[in-house]
């Protein structure tokens, strides 16, 4: 009688102890409440003069179109304003997001008023962004840009021409898409530089790195008890038999 009240306290035990190791399990696990997404830039400029190439730059604006759209740092109100130099690529930074929604911005080229030298690409990009959560509640973005072409690209893509001639007036200049006057206050970024060209990750966080989902030396802790729970009940299964044996 005795051994048998020992045997069905170790039962639950092992049994309370395989409850509590699956509660701390789910609690570790990370849920990451915001996400980071990165917006892909290229310039080409069509004449293959080595100073033309190097040393112009062209300068850009990215605006929101809703409320509470977040921008990249450096960014005015609901503006960014940023230049690229000759042929070259960018990635504007991280723009990150804590709430669920859809977002939406115009991307465009600003001070396009050295007509007489260049053609400028005067395409405007609207970029919408689809911020949700996932099946493990985890947030993930998804991006969608439009030209009016119809296409989806993965780049966005900007070509200028330079004029070896002079050949037409200085009174360009380029709106915004909603007709207003351009704001051309300086807020110029020099995230030129930096020439990545990067797609999205829904997983990605501020920081740029992958959300952890557990800490390593926990997760060691579990599997010391796991194995350990597995002695106990060989331990019990052998006596058990013997114990029998000796019945017998």
């Amino acid at each position: 009688m005795i051994k048998k009240r020992i045997k069905f306290s170790i039962y639950s035990l092992l049994l309370l102890f395989t409850v509590i190791l699956g509660v701390e399990h789910r609690s570790i696990q990370a849920i990451t409440n915001e996400v980071s997404i990165h917006l892909p830039l290229r310039q080409i400029v069509t004449e293959k003069s080595t100073e033309v190439e190097e040393k112009t730059s062209f300068d850009y604006k990215l605006e929101s179109k809703s409320g509470q759209a977040p921008l990249p740092d450096g960014s005015v109100g609901t503006s960014f304003v940023f230049s690229m130099t000759g042929n070259s690529e960018l990635d504007l930074g991280a723009i990150t997001y804590q709430s669920a929604g859809t977002y939406k911005y115009s991307l465009y080229q600003i001070n396009m008023n050295d007509t007489d030298k260049y053609t400028y690409d005067e395409k405007v990009y609207t970029v919408t962004v689809y911020v949700k959560r996932d099946a493990q509640g985890n947030m993930i973005a998804e991006i969608i840009g439009d030209n009016g072409s119809g296409k989806k690209p993965e780049v966005f893509e900007f070509t200028n021409s330079y004029k070896k001639s002079s050949t037409g007036d200085n009174s360009g200049g380029n709106k915004p898409p909603d007709g207003s006057d351009d704001d051309t206050n300086g807020n110029t970024d020099n995230n030129s530089n930096n020439g990545n060209n990067e797609t999205i990750d829904p997983t990605d966080t501020a920081d740029g790195k992958t959300p952890t989902t557990g800490d390593t030396t926990q997760s060691n802790r579990y599997v010391g008890l796991i194995l350990l729970s597995g002695i106990i009940l060989i331990i019990i299964y052998k006596s058990r038999r013997r114990e029998e044996q000796i019945d017998t």
